[in-house]
């Protein structure tokens, strides 16, 4: 299966404010019809070790933000079923105008190869940190590629990642101080680890392209800038779709550049 397929499109079963900590879930779960219902029930919860699983528990433990950043959050009867790996197969994006929840390819797949999501914010944590927010939100240990390599490439692989995290938070930074070539700096190093790292997928590399390319415009650095944001235009269309708003606004200025 080649990068950027869209394998599956979904509506949340239920969905509620993020902030919302007074409805109930079981409220939600009224609306539903009862094949739904019985469905839901059979999510995981990941916080039931003793007695039957319960409403909240199985919304704790699948719901997903429903934009970025996410006013709402969502169980989705499919989408929730899939496994976690730190360095996944495929990515999830919320379209806000169709109200649906999009999956895609974000590498190219074997035959017989797991798709897998993340369910962690970003790729930027070390074996450490992965491990106890996997424990102690998921209940689980993390047993995917990333996490079962062991000394020296386990030190090499988190130092990596922590690089990732140090350039994701220093490059406002010098975008506000206006170091242009600082910055393009950066975004090349961000690419280069994501690609060594195995987690260079369209969604995570886009916005590093796109920094990239305002790094390159505000240079005046022309040349450079275009070719950065054809690229950004390219794993646009990849990771969310060529009529995905992201995309589109990039054919725009790739039409007046």
């Amino acid at each position: 299966m080649l990068t950027g397929v869209r394998i599956w499109s979904e509506v949340p079963v239920i969905r509620k404010a993020v902030k919302d900590q007074y409805t109930q879930v079981e409220s939600l779960l009224a609306g539903l019809d009862p094949t739904q219902r019985d469905a839901y029930y059979q999510l995981c919860d990941c916080r039931h070790t003793d007695g039957p699983v319960s409403a909240r528990g199985i919304f704790l433990s699948n719901n997903y933000g429903l934009g970025n950043p996410a006013s709402e959050a969502g169980v989705f009867l499919t989408i929730s079923r899939f496994n976690h790996s730190c360095s996944p197969s495929c990515t999830h994006v919320w379209d806000p105008q169709e109200g649906v929840k999009h999956v895609r390819v974000g590498r190219d797949v074997k035959c017989g190869e797991e798709l897998t999501l993340s369910y962690l914010r970003h790729q930027s944590m070390g074996w450490d940190a992965r491990q106890e927010i996997l424990s102690v939100v998921y209940n689980f240990t993390c047993s995917c590629e990333a996490c079962k390599l062991t000394g020296l490439e386990r030190e090499a692989s988190d130092r990596r990642r922590t690089r990732v995290g140090v350039l994701t938070d220093g490059m406002q930074r010098a975008f506000d101080t206006r170091q242009f070539r600082k910055a393009l700096q950066m975004a090349e190093e961000h690419l280069r680890l994501l690609v060594e790292e195995g987690v260079a997928l369209p969604r995570f590399v886009h916005a590093v392209q796109e920094d990239a390319y305002q790094a390159c415009r505000n240079a005046s650095r022309h040349g450079e800038a275009r070719v950065w944001l054809a690229r950004a235009h390219g794993t646009a269309v990849l990771a969310d779709g060529a009529d995905s708003r992201a995309a589109q606004q990039i054919a725009r200025l790739l039409a007046l550049s």
